[in-house]
């Protein structure tokens, strides 16, 4: 199975699960599953996708708070523990590692557990030099107290309400089961553009007890983005004026295309919506941040000094910005870009195409970067509050 392919069976998963079509979506489930038995994938990864296929099929008849049954989390535990995988940054091979570590460790149906188990693999992670992809620790802080102070508390009139909270890149569920267990009877839809991911997440979030609060669904951000308003409204048959969300939290690199969508499809609350976006230091989010926290934003922000779970002498930013316009307008924010923010939003699209599509950057060069990126903010205005 190449990139390729995945980026396929990710788009059809994606069609089926928006379509409602249950029978091929299972169908092209157990194809990767079957993928993984034949070696393509990490071999544990096929009681992964098998468990997180069951599950998605009997989530409604789940009641809220409950785990899976015992006849599947069973098959589950021993395929992912009789499986040879490393941390190392094989393909998928770090991932199902923090999955067998979660379900070694932590305690079904006890969401604090299971995010102490994340927290725990990223320091061993970070003691090998390696880097936790999930914002943990002082991240995790960060974002639930911006949260916190975010969605309504359930029976409020927000137009938001019914909708929740929305995160854009998944990864493996960390966040999103964080905030379902911070934020009770608030619904927590999280987007996941890789389907071996989606798959890590479900189940986590299954074991955690969380399957009633959280939805995970398959897709690029692009994508999905223009289809949630129609698709939710349908799925809860809100009568709501504006349906949208009340919080979002941005764990993608690629701020800028998705902050458009969600303004151009009005998915933000436009009055006291929180919206939250990780690692903008190290990505050097210059444009974003210049329309979230510049001075004709029409938000309200502050970036907060953060730490990687993995090693805390690496400083990152996370802005948490709330919206102040009844009547939010997509801005030509790119062309009043100071000329070195401008210099800067260029250079990190080369430093992304690098990282994400031509292999990589070498270790040094992250923290050179990040160091370049930090001065140059902050001589803009842009930066954590002293």
């Amino acid at each position: 199975v190449t990139a390729s392919d995945l980026d396929s069976f990710g788009i059809l998963l994606m069609e089926c699960e928006q379509r409602d079509l249950h029978s091929l979506e299972l169908s092209m489930s157990r194809r990767l599953s079957a993928a993984a038995r034949q070696g393509d994938l990490p071999l544990g990864l096929a009681a992964v996708l098998d468990f997180s296929a069951d599950v998605r099929q009997q989530q409604q008849e789940l009641p809220p708070g409950s785990l899976p049954p015992e006849s599947l989390l069973r098959p589950l535990f021993a395929g992912v523990a009789c499986s040879h995988i490393s941390s190392r940054s094989l393909s998928y091979h770090r991932e199902l590692a923090l999955l067998r570590y979660v379900l070694e460790t932590a305690q079904p149906g006890h969401p604090a557990t299971v995010a102490e188990a994340f927290d725990a693999f990223g320091r061993n992670l970070g003691s090998t030099g390696s880097w936790a992809k999930f914002a943990g620790g002082s991240k995790a802080m960060a974002l639930l107290a911006a949260m916190r102070a975010g969605p309504p508390a359930p029976g409020g009139q927000s137009d938001s309400e019914t909708f929740g909270v929305l995160e854009i890149g998944t990864y493996c569920g960390n966040s999103a089961l964080r905030l379902a267990a911070a934020l009770p009877s608030v619904r927590v839809t999280t987007l996941e553009l890789d389907p071996v991911l989606v798959a890590i997440a479900r189940t986590l979030v299954a074991f955690a007890g969380l399957c009633g609060a959280i939805e995970v669904w398959t897709g690029h951000s692009a994508l999905l983005i223009p289809r949630l308003k129609r698709r939710l409204v349908e799925r809860f048959q809100t009568l709501r004026s504006r349906p949208c969300f009340s919080a979002i939290f941005m764990d993608r690199w690629g701020y800028d295309k998705d902050l458009a969508l969600i303004q151009e499809h009005g998915l933000l609350q436009q009055a006291g919506g929180v919206l939250v976006a990780d690692n903008v230091l190290t990505t050097a989010a210059a444009s974003f941040l210049w329309t979230v926290a510049g001075p004709t934003a029409s938000f309200v922000s502050q970036v907060v000094a953060v730490s990687e779970v993995a090693d805390s002498s690496q400083e990152d930013w996370m802005s948490v910005s709330v919206s102040m316009s009844q009547h939010s307008e997509l801005q030509s924010c790119l062309e009043a870009l100071p000329p070195e923010l401008a210099e800067l939003q260029t250079e990190t699209e080369r430093f992304r195409q690098r990282v994400i599509v031509d292999g990589g950057v070498g270790a040094e060069e992250k923290p050179a970067f990040t160091r370049h990126a930090k001065a140059t903010l902050t001589r803009a205005g842009i930066g954590p509050s002293t």
